[in-house]
């Protein structure tokens, strides 16, 4: 075996080495995201879920929705963040769950930004009832936003790369495969 063999041999099995761990880093990449993810939207949902006035405030203070729609979104919001969080805490559903995700980030951006370019003074209730802001206090619009903005990439991605660890959906998933026959029984004609 020549030198440049052995080289070539080393480097093709470095190479399936280090391919056989880009779905173990990404399987750990979509676990962490979609705990942060969870810890997020429970975090939030719980901060509001107590003061269902105080989310009628900032659902109203944004002035994009009729009347009509304020106290029920206000009162389903702290409730479908929640869901949300349980959700993609045990792993049921994460694909659904990360795309609703998704959809509800981009909502919160535009909203936000519509607040911001309307020139309206309010914060913004993303881990608060929020509402009006008193005169002379600070909005704070450009960084809700890139927080939100991260979010929402951190929820494509969970949509995105493989199932990670810890999820029901694995359970399930395992569930419905049939098992594998072995040996002798294997083989039927």
């Amino acid at each position: 075996m020549t030198n440049q063999q052995t080289t070539t041999g080393r480097t093709i099995a470095g190479a399936a080495a280090a391919s056989s761990r880009v779905p173990l880093v990404l399987a750990t990449v979509s676990t962490l995201l979609r705990l942060g993810l969870a810890g997020l939207w429970l975090a939030a949902g719980l901060v509001k879920i107590g003061d269902p006035q105080g989310m009628v405030r900032s659902v109203r203070a944004f002035r994009i929705l009729p009347e009509g729609l304020v106290h029920p979104v206000a009162y389903a919001v702290p409730f479908v963040e929640i869901a949300l969080g349980l959700l993609l805490l045990v792993g049921l559903a994460v694909q659904v769950s990360a795309a609703v995700s998704t959809l509800l980030l981009a909502v919160y951006i535009a909203a936000i930004a519509s607040a911001a370019a309307r020139g309206l003074r309010i914060d913004c209730g993303c881990f608060s009832t929020g509402g009006d802001l008193t005169a002379g206090a600070p909005t704070h619009y450009t960084g809700e936003i890139i927080r939100d903005g991260l979010l929402l990439a951190a929820s494509v991605l969970v949509v995105c790369l493989p199932a990670g660890a810890l999820t029901v959906d694995r359970l399930l998933e395992r569930g419905t495969r049939p098992p594998a026959v072995e040996g002798p029984q294997a083989v039927r004609p």
